[in-house]
């Protein structure tokens, strides 16, 4: 383990190392869903420096919106779809 858990128990560093994966899976979805959604809405960008509880909670939060976003449009196009047979 590197220089930057200096002072650490081992588990205490493979605590931080388990976070820091967290966090790099974390940045990694984040960057997916700014490349597939960048235009339908504001996806916040994060650090390696971020704190993890953030991270999660703006992640399920942004997916949600997602989902609520995905849904609408969907209901839209059936409704529009429909209209045409009425």
């Amino acid at each position: 383990m590197g220089d930057n858990y200096s002072g650490l128990t081992h588990q205490e560093q493979e605590i931080k190392e388990k976070e820091n994966r967290e966090k790099q899976a974390y940045i990694w979805k984040f960057r997916i869903l700014q490349n597939q959604y960048r235009n339908n809405l504001a996806i916040q960008n994060f650090k390696e420096d971020a704190d993890l509880c953030a991270m999660k909670a703006s992640y399920e939060k942004t997916v949600r919106e997602i989902h609520q976003q995905n849904e609408e449009k969907y209901k839209e196009n059936v409704k529009n779809f429909l209209s045409q047979f009425l």
